[in-house]
């Protein structure tokens, strides 16, 4: 006998009789017949190699292999038994506002929204886009339920992930031809600023290399703002994240002295079932 014969019956047996020391009242609870729990009992017997019972007239005792074995056998019964909760589990319901900046909106919630669609289709969700300041404030004042941006979320907010930002430029910039691009070469050319959430850590970036950049144009809409790259007006930078389906026209450079940020994530304090949902969805 292999372990694949194990059936749910030889588990149900097995801890009961380590419970009530007695073939009989085992298939009294159980409603199985005494050989059927004699020939639960023969199995494990075989499948383990040795006795795991002792029987004294009436009365049956568990070896020290028979104990062994009925502490993973109730392990395995509580696994599946919460297995089985998940299916009765009452179907959530309710609508959760999130506020989130642009890369994440882009680059992450669509997927996690059809998921949650296809899952919890009584779960309704309203997305708000806006600037790291603006979901910040917004989760403070408890106007949306989960705010995801790039810092500003306090102590209680969690890591999503980190973000690289790159360069974006038109096809037949001169420095579409370079792997990556120095910080150095920023100054040297136009550059339209993003308004929706990078500002800071672009300057704070250029600040630290002593560059001074050439900002042109700030743009707050991101499709906006790629057309506009796109019409020759300069480059910009973005995070990798929101700009992993260009288009024709477009690159997408990597900066040499990698510039990271982190995307975090909070939600408000005391979190309905269905915002404690979509936040665990987010997270997976």
């Amino acid at each position: 006998m292999s372990i694949n014969n194990i059936n749910i019956t030889m588990l149900r047996v097995l801890d009961a009789l380590a419970h009530e020391k007695s073939y009989t009242k085992v298939a009294e609870g159980l409603g199985l017949t005494q050989s059927g729990v004699s020939h639960a009992m023969r199995a494990w017997e075989e499948l383990l190699g040795g006795p795991l019972v002792w029987r004294s007239g009436r009365e049956a005792g568990m070896t020290a292999l028979g104990k062994r074995a009925q502490i993973e056998v109730r392990a395995a019964l509580d696994h599946l038994e919460a297995l089985s909760a998940l299916s009765v589990e009452p179907e959530i319901s309710g609508h959760v506002t999130i506020a989130s900046v642009t890369s994440a909106a882009v680059g992450i919630l669509p997927k996690v929204l059809a998921k949650l669609q296809k899952w919890y289709p009584k779960i309704t969700v309203e997305l708000i886009e806006g600037s790291d300041e603006e979901c910040a404030t917004l989760l403070d004042n408890k106007v949306v339920d989960i705010a995801i941006s790039m810092g500003r979320l306090g102590a209680d907010a969690t890591l999503l992930r980190h973000l690289e930002l790159g360069v974006v430029c038109p096809k037949n910039h001169s420095l579409s031809k370079q792997s990556s691009i120095d910080v150095l070469d920023l100054e040297n050319h136009p550059l339209l600023m993003s308004a929706s959430g990078c500002e800071e850590a672009i300057n704070d970036y250029a600040d630290q290399a002593d560059v001074k950049l050439n900002v042109f144009l700030k743009i707050r809409d991101t499709r906006a703002l790629l057309e506009a790259v796109k019409s020759e007006l300069g480059m910009t930078i973005l995070p990798k994240l929101t700009v992993s389906e260009l288009g024709d026209g477009l690159v997408y450079k990597d900066l040499k002295s990698p510039l990271i940020r982190e995307l975090q994530i909070c939600s408000v304090a005391s979190p309905s079932l269905a915002t404690q949902t979509l936040y665990a969805e987010i997270m997976a």
